[in-house]
């Protein structure tokens, strides 16, 4: 799905490298997002599986139906209360990630991208420490 701007044709790449790479790396973090939920449900299915097992080999929860009903019903809306939980974490974790990732490479692309001319040389700036000459 396209945002107004890139509707039009507009390309941040080509008007900024570093913009271009910011709308790339948030667009693949808005992707990650559905995957994500996708595994806390399907973690939460394994665990009421789990629930639903340990309470049908139980033998003594056998005896009390209604008992055995009542903990299953307990166990599953505390295992729902910890999904819908999990849900808000996974996404604030992916959002955390992002904008360490999104930073990181950004100050990386801003240190290689820079160049200075000396001397009618051209260098480019690689570390903090060091420029290093282009030979072209």
């Amino acid at each position: 799905m396209l945002r107004g701007l890139e509707a039009v044709c507009y390309q941040p790449y080509l008007i900024s490298l570093e913009k271009g790479l910011r709308s790339l790396i948030k667009g693949v973090l808005e992707l990650e997002k559905e995957p994500s939920r996708l595994c806390v449900d399907e973690v939460h299915r394994v665990l009421i599986d789990i629930v639903l097992d340990s309470s049908n080999a139980t033998p003594g929860l056998g005896r009390y139906p209604p008992f055995n009903l009542e903990v299953i019903a307990i166990a599953t809306t505390a295992l729902e209360g910890f999904k819908n939980e999990a849900k808000i974490i996974v996404v604030a974790l992916v959002d955390m990630g992002g904008s360490i990732f999104l930073l990181y490479n950004l100050q990386i692309i801003r240190k290689v991208k820079t160049s200075y001319i000396l001397n009618g040389k051209e260098y480019v700036f690689v570390s903090d420490l060091h420029l290093i000459r282009l030979i072209i």
